[in-house]
């Protein structure tokens, strides 16, 4: 749904992790990364239908404020039926500390690092950019080590996926967009809300 999309959209901040079942019979239904810590729970896969019927988009479009860009976004979010395959997904988003132990042992930067513009953290009550913000400084926001990661691009969930990969000899990778609301919804089916 429209929804389900502004949940991809806030997912783009805490990015989460998968890999795919070994090949044994049958796969146990939890598998902990013993680099990361993450904990991976088994989805057997299914179909999903994703999207957002044309009642949906148009309400969307005649009751919220949108510029022309997220307007042609709605507008694009036809239904359609996903299948996915089973795959293991991280229970949680990738945590700060998680991700501070890639950074760590890499010694990478982020693109909130080197980029012009800086990640987003709080001054003065209200959320803004800055050279000084990364996933390791939000400002005025107490940072804990088990917040989701922010401040990070698709390039350094990438990156963190790669460098998982390596150090454990197992694919781990980014959950296409119809992984990721099929496990987000939980069975769930029609309109759904990230409250």
């Amino acid at each position: 749904t429209v929804v389900s999309l502004l949940l991809v959209m806030f997912a783009v901040y805490g990015y989460g992790v998968t890999t795919v079942p070994p090949k044994t019979e049958p796969p146990p239904k939890t598998i902990n990364c013993s680099v990361s810590g993450i904990d991976l729970i088994l989805l057997k896969g299914g179909t999903i239908l994703m999207g957002s019927s044309e009642a949906d988009r148009k309400y969307i479009i005649a009751n919220v404020t949108l510029d022309r860009w997220n307007t042609d976004r709605v507008n694009s979010e036809t239904q359609r039926i996903a299948t996915v395959k089973a795959f293991y997904m991280g229970s949680t988003e990738v945590t700060i500390r998680q991700f501070r132990k890639f950074v760590t042992a890499t010694r990478h930067l982020t693109t909130a690092e080197v980029g012009d513009k800086g990640g987003i953290g709080r001054i003065n009550h209200r959320w803004v950019y800055g050279t000084e913000h990364n996933f390791d400084n939000l400002g005025e926001t107490r940072i804990d080590d088990q917040m989701p990661v922010l401040n990070i691009s698709y390039l350094d969930a990438i990156d963190y996926c790669e460098w998982l990969s390596k150090q454990t000899g197992h694919q781990y990778r980014l959950p296409t967009e119809a992984e990721w609301e099929y496990a987000a919804r939980g069975g769930l089916e029609g309109a759904t809300y990230p409250w």
